[in-house]
């Protein structure tokens, strides 16, 4: 049976995995330090005033570009989605070699609700706040 639906396995496998990553990531993440939103509006207004005081002077404005370091967080968004990729894959090459429908099926199920997990729970968050601010201003105008 799992020498027949290798694929198929491996899909499921890949896909529980970034399944389950994926939502531990969502609920106890993020796990990479932040800093705080004071640091960083001080940090950016620094930058705006000595951006304009050397525009002031005539110096050319050097862009600074600064490449995000690989944090634990992103390290994990890459390899859930790659993951979920694989999952998706190994489902599709295991339907296109007749192996078990349901197991293949499964597996690209898997990965593909794995894709999804954040966007849905972006649109689910949009959501209570659109009722939210609905039920604070019903409540402020009575």
């Amino acid at each position: 049976m799992f020498k027949k639906d290798i694929c198929g396995w491996a899909g499921i496998l890949l896909g529980g995995i970034a399944l389950l990553l994926v939502i531990t990531h969502f609920m106890a993440g993020p796990f990479a330090p932040r800093p705080s939103l004071e640091s960083l509006v001080a940090t950016k207004t620094l930058a705006i005033k000595h951006a304009a005081l050397d525009a002031l002077k005539g110096k050319p404005v050097v862009e600074e570009v600064k490449r995000a370091a690989w944090d634990i967080d992103r390290i994990l968004l890459a390899v859930t989605g790659i993951m979920a990729t694989g999952a998706v894959i190994f489902g599709l090459i295991g339907w296109a070699r007749k192996e078990e429908r349901r197991i293949a099926a499964v597996a690209a199920i898997l990965g593909l609700a794995t894709i999804a997990f954040q966007p849905a729970m972006a649109i689910v968050a949009v959501i209570i706040l659109v009722v939210l601010i609905v039920g604070i201003v019903q409540a402020l105008l009575g």
